[in-house]
């Protein structure tokens, strides 16, 4: 399970997150909303302990973020999978190899036969090609890009998955295949996720429960239908924007 609990953080005169305290239950999907600039990825990055709150906590099952020593923060990473928006995969590697980052290292050393099967299971599960692994990044579309960062993000068994805009600048087709992508990862191998995103229809897809962070604070956190029906006017920008700048700005 993941716990954020009352965490603030400021750059400079400018606060990001305030008194933000959230839970993913285990096996769930969490799509967090919210305008451009509020702080979400700033939330994820506080979540594996690359940034330091200035007030509050994470827990990750049971460790405090905050308080673990270097080798528990270690141990922490190892179980939580980062999906970068723009991929980041490294241009001067192979996709086997790429995918290889996201394993134990040291485990798969002496291990050459075993790395090479995980390395095709991830690519399996990504809908790719076995033989995929011996391309380089440049060789790939966008959307195989994108899927090739998801399996390395698991590589390792990772219990939990962050995604931050993992459909930004795909088109409709390729969108539409890592929502899908999405959802199978978490029905077989059970994982935990939390999805940074500004598109609705891939929330409403895979996610069960939605929280919009919206002026640093967590405005509504709730299921999908709640999110839908919710008469709250902020979330309505996002759930009926045409509507409700209708009654903002009437003609």
């Amino acid at each position: 399970m993941i716990d954020i609990r009352g965490l603030s953080k400021r750059f400079g005169n400018k606060v990001i997150l305030n008194d933000v305290s959230l839970c993913v239950r285990e096996g769930g999907t969490l799509a967090l909303f919210g305008p451009s600039g509020t702080g979400k990825s700033v939330l994820l990055k506080h979540i594996i302990g690359l940034l330091d709150p200035d007030a509050g906590d994470v827990i990750v099952d049971g460790v405090s973020i905050t308080k673990a020593t270097h080798r528990q923060l270690n141990q922490v990473r190892q179980r939580v999978g980062y999906v970068f928006q723009g991929a980041a995969l490294f241009d001067s590697l192979t996709v086997g190899e790429n995918i290889r980052l996201g394993m134990d290292i040291d485990g798969c050393r002496h291990a050459a036969t075993e790395c090479e099967m995980r390395v095709a299971e991830c690519l399996r599960l990504v809908n790719l090609d076995p033989a995929t692994a011996w391309m380089y990044p440049i060789e790939l579309s966008g959307g195989m890009q994108k899927r090739v960062a998801i399996a390395r993000a698991f590589a390792g068994h990772q219990r939990y998955l962050l995604y931050d805009e993992p459909t930004t600048g795909l088109d409709p087709e390729n969108a539409y295949i890592i929502s899908k992508l999405i959802e199978k990862l978490r029905r077989e191998i059970g994982v935990t996720s939390i999805i940074v995103t500004h598109d609705l229809e891939n929330a409403y897809r895979v996610a069960d429960h939605i929280a919009l962070l919206y002026e640093a604070k967590i405005r509504f956190v709730g299921t999908v239908e709640e999110f839908r029906n919710s008469d709250d006017a902020v979330v309505r920008r996002f759930t009926s924007p045409s509507q409700a700048l209708a009654e903002l700005v009437p003609v």
